[in-house]
């Protein structure tokens, strides 16, 4: 998900230029989308950090944590069953 944040936040001039897989139109045809797709990553992005917290009560994961922490800290879950 890093990837979406990446484009969607630092690259928005290259986001409003992805196309649908059948290459019909842009993806983010309207500010509205683009806009929403931001709202969303921010949502993915604070449950990464919950998930990891909950799993790893030790991390300390603010703005400037980077990304393979709490990915790391996810990758480790084990399911029992």
């Amino acid at each position: 998900m890093a990837g979406l944040h990446r484009i969607t936040h630092h690259n928005p001039e290259d986001a409003k230029r992805l196309r649908v897989p059948d290459g019909s139109r842009v993806i983010f045809d309207t500010q509205e989308k683009y806009e929403g797709m931001k709202a969303l990553s921010h949502e993915i992005d604070d449950l990464v950090k919950n998930v990891a917290k909950e799993q790893k009560p030790q991390l300390t994961l603010d703005v400037g944590s980077h990304w393979g922490v709490a990915r790391d800290a996810i990758g480790s879950i084990e399911i029992p069953g």
